[in-house]
This record gives structure tokens, C-alpha cells and sequence, in this order.
């Protein structure tokens, strides 16, 4: 699976690769496959990201988060076995690892053969695990813990990921060299959305200051849902900001992403026939992808609810706060999969000269389009979600959380605009997200209420 689209991404940029070269990723792909043609849509079976998306989450599904599925069932009865708080969350945080897996295997085979609309759907129901934690918190009112678990996810990726992925690709070189021009789009967008989510925040601390003031004092609204109202028009743009995207990248803009005239070649896609194989027809494949899709939700809601309604005796037995669940290990449950497997394909030993987009590229281009996963589409769909639940959700991440995610997005989108890397650059990005996790840690509960309200 590409990068890109390992959490359902919508973006599925191309690679070209010479005909006479063959990476040995490439080369493992067509020796553990089976010969035959492949089904679907041609341009979608071109796409170079779509390509090495469905080979790394299907080794993500079949390698060691398989055996995890194991501890699903256990970790459903846990809560209602009456184990202690601290075990009840620990099962259930290991068992959203493998549904995530899982969840995205089924989303991207599924919906393979998809055309415009395929981004969009890959995106929500590839990052299901995330939205369905962040309506159960939003049903057990846990504002707080949304609130942090997606400004969480984008950390991830915007530090320890793309950090870990610059280590893997530029250890023992020089230097690692990447497009910049390629990823100069995505980057921008990254940037604009997260100041179009800032905004309520610098209101809200703004309001919050002149109303300890008494500088308010007569107005004819309760400044807290003025940032409400705020958010959710903010939410509306950014969803609409998401559509235009789409329109831009697969439609009016398409030839800014070219398609590898080669990629036919490798059919990694018969890596998913195989694992498929004894289905006969693909009607019937679908019914059983489908249930497995539907399956693996049902699960994942069960153990979401579950690790919700344990975190608060969880902190009380670990001796850790609430915002470091929230900030660090949600997220890090949820997207530990795609993660891994960014990571694990950084590293190409090619030379890139004569490429028009080498590994690297598709590993910044999945770290940026997971980020904006979240931003444009998670974040958005969250806030208007609670609307209609009756649970209101702003996007007041409260001061502390805001200037660390913007200065994230800011230091990752410096480090993209020289066109390579070397490994220190990727520790230094890794011990950054480090720091952060560490002062998620150690930051007081009283802090917490203060900054989030």
C-alpha cells in the first residue's frame, strides 16, 4: 500500500519507474503473486500509490497484527468480565491495532475499482478506527479526549513518522533526496488548514482573556458560543476545502500527477486475489469484505467504548494524565499499523536519478495526505457529528495544544521545501514529538482544565 493511502487516503499520486529498472520492493511483489490479469479500473490499477498501498496493508494485515486479533475477544469480554480498570484498557487499546488493520484492508480492496468519490470514501471509511473513537467519546461527552486524539494523530505524523521515515531512508547516506516540487501542494494545503483550525482557538483565548478582564462585560453573546458557531462554519469550509481538493486531483489537475505507464507490470493486486483465492466469485468476495468491513467497526466500537469508559480509573491506577491518552497512546492505537508500514518502505537503495518520484516521495506524500485525512475530513466531520448529537465540540484546542500542533506543522513543512534529508534531520523530528509526549506526561490535571475548559 502506498503510503498515502494506507489509512484510505484519498491521494494517489504516480510513480514513474524506467522499464528496464525494478526496485526489489517491486520484485518481492511479483514473486509472491500469481499470474493473471488484473481486474478493475485501469488507471487505478496504474496508480502507483494505490499499488504499494494494497501490498503494504496486506502485509500489515497478514504479518504480526494478525496474531493480535486474537485479543479482540478477549478484550470485548473484559469489561463485562469485571476485570480490573487498568487491564480492561490495556486490552482494548491493543485490540484497535489489528481492527485498524483490518478496517483499512477491506476499505481499500473494496473500493479499488472506485472513480472520484473513491478518495473521499477511502478517507472516512480508512480512518473508521478514528472516527469511531471519536463518536464514542463524543457520546460518553469526553470533549476533551476528541478534542486531543486527533490533534494527537496529526503529531504523529507530522514528527515521529515523517522523523522515523527520514531516519530509515538517509542512514548511511549522505544525503536522501526528494521531490519538493511534488510535494509543494499537499504541503500548502497542510499549512492553510492548520491555520483555518487555529483560529477558533486564538478566539477563544482571546475571549476567554477579555472576559477575566471584564473588558466583555454586556455583550449580547456568551463568547463561548460565538467559537462554537465558529467552528462549525470553520468545519463546513474545511469539508468543502476537501471536495475542491479532490476536484483538483483527480479532475482539473490531474496531469500534475502523473500515472506510471509501468506499474501494470508489477500487479501487486494479485496479492489481494491470493489472499482471496479460495472465494470463487466476486460477488461473494465483496459479501465476505463487507462483513469483515462491518465486523471489524462492530469490534472496534465495542472496545472504543470500553477504553473510554476505563481511562479515568486507568489514570488514577497508571499515575499518568489524561491528556497524555489522549495526545499519545489513542492516537498512537489507532494509527500504529499505517504507521509501521510508512516507515518500513522509506528506506530505497535506487538510484533516483532518472525517476520521476522516488520512495521517499510516496512516504512524505502519505504522511502529508494522512494529516489532511484528519484536518479536512476527521476534525470536520467530528465537530458537526457532536452538532447533531447534541454534544457541541469546538475547535478550541485550548492555547498550549494549539501553538505545539501549528509549530509542528510549521517545522515540517520547513524541512520539506529543500528537496532532501539526512538522518539527524529525522532524530531531531522524532526527539521533538519525544519532548511533547513528555510534557503531555508530566503537565498537571489543573493545566489541563484550565487550557481545554
Amino acid at each position: 500500500m502506498a503510503p498515502d493511502n494506507c489509512n484510505g487516503s484519498s491521494d494517489t499520486a504516480n510513480q514513474c519507474e524506467p522499464q528496464h529498472r525494478q526496485s526489489s520492493y517491486a520484485s518481492s511483489l511479483v514473486q509472491s503473486s500469481e499470474p493473471g490479469q488484473l481486474r478493475g479500473n485501469t488507471s487505478l490499477r496504474q496508480s502507483e500509490t494505490y499499488r504499494e498501498l494494497a501490498s503494504m496493508i496486506h502485509e500489515s494485515h497478514n504479518g504480526p497484527s494478525k496474531l493480535l486479533l486474537l485479543i479482540v475477544p478477549i478484550a470485548i469480554v473484559s469489561r463485562f468480565a469485571g476485570l480490573p480498570a487498568v487491564a480492561v484498557f490495556l486490552l482494548n487499546m491493543i485490540a484497535l491495532v489489528p481492527l485498524a488493520a483490518l478496517s483499512i484492508f477491506t476499505v481499500l480492496v473494496l473500493t479499488r475499482n472506485a472513480g472520484f468519490w473513491g478518495g473521499f470514501i477511502r478517507t472516512v471509511f480508512g480512518n473508521a478506527i478514528e472516527l469511531t473513537l471519536g463518536i464514542t467519546g463524543l457520546y460518553h461527552s469526553e470533549i476533551s479526549l476528541v478534542q486531543q486524539m486527533v490533534i494527537g494523530s496529526a503529531l504523529i505524523y507530522s514528527l515521529f513518522v515523517l522523523g522515523g521515515s527520514f531516519l530509515r531512508a538517509s542512514y548511511g547516506k549522505q544525503n536522501e533526496p526528494f521531490s519538493k516540487t511534488k510535494t509543494a501542494v499537499l504541503s500548502s494545503l497542510v499549512l492553510v488548514s492548520s491555520f483555518c483550525l487555529a483560529i477558533p482557538a486564538a478566539m477563544a483565548t482571546a475571549a476567554d482573556k477579555e472576559f477575566r478582564d471584564g473588558q466583555n462585560v454586556g455583550t449580547v453573546n456568551d463568547p463561548s458560543e460565538d467559537v462554537l458557531l465558529l467552528s462549525r462554519m470553520t468545519a463546513t469550509v474545511l469539508l468543502c476545502l476537501f471536495l475542491t481538493y479532490l476536484n483538483f486531483r483527480f479532475l482539473s489537475h490531474a496531469q500534475l500527477f502523473p500515472k506510471n505507464p509501468n506499474a501494470a507490470q508489477f500487479n501487486p493486486e494479485t496479492r489481494i486475489e491470493s489472499t482471496l483465492d479460495g472465494i470463487k466469485y466476486a460477488s461473494t468476495r465483496s459479501l465476505v469484505l463487507s462483513f469483515s468491513f462491518i465486523s471489524s467497526i462492530a469490534c472496534a466500537a465495542i472496545c472504543a467504548s470500553s477504553l473510554v469508559t476505563s481511562i479515568d480509573a486507568a489514570v488514577q491506577k497508571l499515575n499518568i494524565t489524561k491528556s497524555f491518552i489522549g495526545f499519545v497512546i489513542t492516537p498512537l492505537a489507532a494509527s500504529l499499523a499505517k504507521s509501521v508500514a510508512i516507515v518500513k518502505h522509506a528506506r530505497s537503495e535506487r538510484n533516483h536519478e532518472d525517476q520521476r518520484m522516488s520512495q521517499l516521495d510516496f512516504v512524505i506524500r502519505s504522511v502529508m495526505t494522512n494529516i489532511l485525512d484528519t484536518l479536512l475530513v476527521i476534525i470536520p466531520l467530528l465537530i458537526l457529528l457532536g452538532w447533531l448529537m447534541g454534544k457541541p465540540i469546538a475547535l478550541d484546542f485550548g492555547l498550549f495544544e494549539t501553538v505545539v500542533f501549528l509549530m509542528a506543522i510549521i517545522v515540517m513543512t520547513y524541512l520539506l521545501q529543500y528537496g532532501k534529508t539526512t538522518y539527524f534531520e529525522g532524530c531531531m523530528l522524532m526527539g521533538t514529538y519525544v519532548s511533547i509526549a513528555v510534557a503531555f506526561y508530566v503537565r498537571p490535571e489543573s493545566l489541563e482544565e484550565t487550557s481545554t475548559r
